[in-house]
């Protein structure tokens, strides 16, 4: 006797965090190895290798290191919604205020409104928390890039270092001074430190997932 089609409920759970944070540091990486010297781009990217394949690597590695710092904070960002989805109706840490947190807009309110519930402690002041104020202003002035102005000042042209003097005064203001392979790599793992901070404190884990349910006999 042929067996009837059963009908099956369908939900699944789609997390991209992990797949950020990786690519954050793989953008880092290659743009360290860039920075020692001339870069094949064959052995990395196949698709983008024309020629010999050698690039400009100051521009690759700018590239490179401001897209590993951009996608750094973008993993933090996208672990926080992932976390206060998993914790929502979570046994172990009860009464979390989704609602609350889906009226907060901004980045540290919604980070704070996530970790204070299970109980970690957010102060800037402490590490890995005050690299990621540094990198949250940091991306600011990226989104938010403004000219960068030099108002007229009489200079003497045999002082070698007073255009270095006049420049450094804006310098808060100019996102591209921020970018090297040190910042670059300090901000991936405070990423990587916050995020896994909370994953060991409450051995929740956001991952993508899928289930299948049978419904009726």
């Amino acid at each position: 006797m042929a067996t009837k089609n059963k009908s099956w409920e369908y939900q699944s759970s789609i997390h991209n965090w992990d797949m950020t944070l990786e690519m954050a540091q793989q953008l880092i990486v290659v743009g360290k190895v860039s920075a020692q010297g001339s870069l094949n781009l064959g052995d990395v990217l196949d698709e983008q290798s024309k020629g010999d394949g050698l690039v400009n690597t100051n521009g690759l590695r700018f590239g490179l290191l401001t897209g590993g710092m951009l996608l750094s904070y973008c993993a933090v960002e996208s672990f926080i919604n992932s976390a206060a989805e998993m914790l929502t109706g979570y046994e172990s840490f009860p009464d979390f205020d989704r609602d609350g947190f889906n009226k907060e807009s901004g980045f540290w309110s919604r980070l704070k409104k996530v970790y204070k519930h299970v109980g970690i402690e957010v102060d800037k002041g402490k590490e890995p928390f005050q690299s990621i104020l540094e990198l949250h202003e940091w991306r600011k002035s990226v989104v938010h890039a403004k000219p960068v102005m030099v108002s007229a000042e009489n200079i003497d042209p045999s002082d070698r270092e007073v255009l270095h003097r006049l420049h450094e005064s804006q310098s808060n203001k100019d996102f591209l001074r921020e970018v090297n392979e040190n910042a670059a790599g300090r901000f991936y793992e405070a990423a990587y430190d916050v995020i896994h901070m909370f994953i060991d404190t409450t051995n929740l884990k956001p991952i993508t997932s899928a289930i299948y349910t049978p419904q009726g006999k």
